[in-house]
Order: structure tokens, then C-alpha cells, then sequence
């Protein structure tokens, strides 16, 4: 049941617009950056 609802999600959705996938960037590389200074900051 969720496999099938996972492919008519799949499917049915549009495609993505260039600004989405531009904010996905952004806010996956803010993410990188917040982990990688919590790292830091542990090891400090």
C-alpha cells in the first residue's frame, strides 16, 4: 500500500522548478555548514 502511494506520488507529481531545487541547495548546504560548525566546536 505505501509502496503504491510512493509511485502515484512519483508519477503524478510535476517536475521540479528551478527554484525549488535551488532553495533544496541552499538549505542542504546551510545544514552542511551548521554541522560542520557544530563539529568544530566539539573538537575545540
Amino acid at each position: 500500500m505505501t509502496a503504491a502511494l510512493g509511485n502515484y506520488v512519483t508519477v503524478h507529481k510535476p517536475p521540479p522548478q528551478p527554484i525549488d531545487i535551488h532553495r533544496g541547495i541552499k538549505l542542504a548546504v546551510r545544514y552542511e555548514a551548521t554541522v560542520l560548525v557544530a563539529a568544530i566546536n566539539e573538537w575545540l
